[in-house]
């Protein structure tokens, strides 16, 4: 009964998020403009909050290493692969496929999920996956939108991307912790203030986060058949992904429990949130919403599985 009462904790308020964020938007009560600015919050200061606490006060081990170090160049050859694709025609041939199936979104999603289960002393171990995976996103973020002929140059594109602020607070917090400036704060007293800080400043993120899922959510019937080939496709490179971290893991001794669970989270979250956007016409950009919307019911489906079966366990 307790492990029970434990487990509710943590999905029905998840899942009331979530329905609120529907509701709102099927009632009118709440405007597009509204929601995208709650969204904006959680990411241009909420996430980068979580993402410097986390890399300030992550123990990063062999585990986190061989983690990153497997994450990316599996995703590179996808990427490179679906490239290669386009010459077939069909689906593959779609501007943005790249997008939807080497990308992962772990920023906006993975993060605030993984709190939810192992709180922020544990988010870095999600935040090394997010690393990974940005080293195949951004270049690729910037090669789609070269080729489609935006405005943007490559170059500008890529500085934006690099100079996000989720990014420069990864870079700083672990630049802070790998040289022992961490250490000298904490010495000094001042590392305490500036973790408060950021938790306070991060505390309402994983809640809008699922709220704006919730309101964004949206899986047109037309063009149903295509969409579910493109996530049968999304969800074998994940289980593709999933073996091959795993296998690495298994290799190194003393692996954290936290370590597995990040990897298994990661791999089943959806395709990048920024794919829709990087269609060149509204096939594409209507294809690419729904298999995100798609592949974020299968992420939640497992997250909830995943909190289930630790409540019972724990």
């Amino acid at each position: 009964m307790d492990a029970l009462l434990s487990t509710l904790e943590i999905i029905l308020p998840i899942a009331a998020t979530l329905l609120l964020g529907v509701y709102a938007r099927r009632t009118g009560m709440m405007s597009g403009d509204a929601a995208g600015g709650m969204q904006r919050y959680a990411i241009r200061f909420g996430l980068p909050c979580v993402m410097f606490t986390a890399c300030l006060t992550g123990d990063f081990g062999a585990e986190t290493v061989t983690s990153v170090a497997l994450v990316t160049p599996v995703l590179a050859v996808t990427a490179l692969l679906c490239f290669r694709a386009r010459r077939r025609g069909g689906l593959m041939a779609f501007h943005n496929m790249p997008a939807l199936l080497a990308t992962q979104e772990s920023g906006m999603l993975g993060i605030p999920l993984f709190l939810l289960l192992f709180g922020p002393g544990q988010a870095y171990r999600m935040a090394a996956l997010n690393m990974a995976q940005g080293f195949i996103s951004i270049p690729l973020i910037a090669i789609l939108s070269a080729q489609d002929g935006k405005s943007l140059s490559p170059g500008k594109l890529l500085w934006k991307t690099v100079s996000s602020p989720l990014l420069l607070a990864m870079v700083l917090g672990l630049a802070l912790n790998l040289s022992g400036g961490g250490a000298w704060l904490d010495a000094s007293g001042i590392g305490p203030v500036l973790t408060a800080t950021a938790d306070f400043i991060a505390a309402p993120v994983s809640a809008v986060i699922l709220f704006s899922i919730g309101y964004n959510f949206s899986l047109s019937r037309k063009g149903l058949p295509a969409i579910l080939q493109v996530c049968g496709l999304h969800l074998a490179v994940c289980a593709a992904l999933f073996l091959i971290v795993e296998g690495g893991l298994f290799l190194v001794p003393n692996t954290a429990a936290e370590t597995r669970w990040a990897v298994l989270l990661f791999c089943l979250l959806p395709a990048g949130y920024i794919a829709p956007g990087l269609g060149r016409d509204q096939e594409e950009y209507t294809l690419a919403s729904g298999v995100c919307s798609l592949t974020t019911v299968v992420t939640m489906a497992g997250f909830l599985a995943m909190t289930v079966f630790l409540g019972c366990t724990g």
